[in-house]
């Protein structure tokens, strides 16, 4: 029993490290762009490779934040922003308080995507 208890206190206080990425992002006052991704997902893992240029070519410009949309964190943002599909990706800008979701068919396509990125940033 007190082992049960100590796994239950431990999950407790471990989950909390990981929460609030998304929302801890928002408050830096930087433009976010927010990957909602799932390790088993055929359009996540061809997502993937384009996260990682749009990363490497945007990281000034965003604050970039991947979340497991299967983790407990991920569940709770997922349902916080009433989204049912991934990959997810939502442009946020706090203080302009503008939110923009990117269309999966956009995300594939990689001129596509850059046109929503940079009239985002206007």
């Amino acid at each position: 029993m007190k082992k049960v208890f100590l796994i239950i206190i431990s999950l407790f206080f471990a989950i909390p490290v990981f929460a609030g990425q998304y929302e801890d992002a928002l408050r830096s006052g930087e433009p976010v762009f927010l990957y909602m991704y799932v390790k088993n997902c055929k359009y996540c893992k061809e997502f993937n490779p384009i996260y990682e240029k749009t990363f490497n070519n945007y990281k000034g410009s965003f604050r970039f934040v991947k979340v497991d949309a299967d983790s407990p964190y991920g569940t709770l943002l997922m349902r916080d922003l009433r989204a049912y599909y991934v990959p997810l990706v939502i442009l946020a800008d706090s203080k302009r308080q503008y939110m923009m979701s990117v269309l999966p068919d956009c995300l594939i396509d990689n001129a596509c995507l850059e046109k929503e990125l940079k009239g985002f940033l206007k």
